[in-house]
């Protein structure tokens, strides 16, 4: 019988106030709030997006809209192609990104070893942290077998459907599990019973055997198996996948072999840094 999430998650657990419960605080910028939002706006695959597009996501007025992308052009955040009157961003923004990615000295430690891993896998191995309801690649390797979509560092994938996000719940406590949940929740509830049911699966595998496998639910043919890196506290969860075609990283290999690994290295790392 499947595990209910009802079963791995706390309901009386206090939860931080989010941006839609303090806004209406005197001390809040809403100026600031709608510049971040439209550089968090940008997904995998959006090489530029045209006003129209940054407004129908973020909802901002067409008016507001001008001034702050203007803005962010000028402090170069963003790049605006006045041919095609279409912005993308701009290098900048990873210096954004950059004093957090820096305090991550996992990766030293995690690269010798997931090199190793990919080599004799043939497959992508990744190392990501939390942010919101998203996974954050911080490292990768690479083997030599075939890939199925590029994976780099510094692109993200929601915790919902992969096995990285799976793994990173269920090294979690309870209360702070639970606020990713709602904010999934919050924003995909068409199809929240299956997420809900996939979520509860993979948790339920890490807590029996220390990884769990995701077969084709996020990239239709490439299967992963994700297990979370231990000691993760604050707002510091991270987890390691192994992924590939799933003619060759198939359910069995990932059972047997793969995810055994991965959990090896998740713990050899984990014995050797502080998270």
């Amino acid at each position: 019988m499947k595990k209910r999430l009802a079963d791995v998650q706390s309901t009386k657990a206090p939860r931080k106030p989010r941006v839609r419960e303090i806004k209406d605080d005197v001390r809040f910028n809403t100026a600031l709030a709608r510049g971040l939002q439209i550089l968090a706006i940008f997904r995998e695959g959006d090489v530029d997006l045209d006003a129209n597009e940054i407004k129908d996501r973020t909802g901002i007025p067409a008016q507001t809209l001008q001034k702050l992308t203007l803005t962010l052009c000028e402090l170069g955040y963003m790049l605006l192609d006045e041919s095609t009157e279409r912005f993308r961003l701009a290098p900048s923004v990873l210096d954004l990104g950059y004093g957090v990615l820096s305090n991550i000295d996992i990766d030293v430690i995690a690269r010798p070893l997931m090199m190793e891993l990919a080599d004799e896998c043939g497959g992508v191995v990744s190392l990501a942290v939390l942010d919101g309801d998203s996974m954050i690649y911080i490292e990768t390797a690479r083997g030599a077998g075939p890939m199925l979509r590029n994976i780099s560092v510094g692109m993200k994938v929601p915790v919902a459907s992969t096995s990285l996000g799976w793994a990173c719940l269920a090294s979690m406590p309870q209360a702070a599990r639970e606020e990713v949940l709602k904010e999934i929740r919050s924003k995909r509830p068409p199809d929240w019973s299956s997420i809900q049911e996939n979520i509860a699966r993979g948790i339920s595998e890490v807590s029996a055997r220390g990884y769990c496998c995701n077969i084709g639910n996020y990239v239709t043919q490439s299967n992963a198996v994700g297990v979370p890196l231990p000691g993760g506290s604050g707002d510091r969860y991270l987890a390691f996948n192994c992924a590939g075609p799933a003619d060759t990283f198939t359910a069995k290999q990932l059972t047997e072999k793969w995810g055994p690994r991965l959990l090896a290295l998740a713990r050899a790392v984990g014995g050797r840094s502080t998270v």
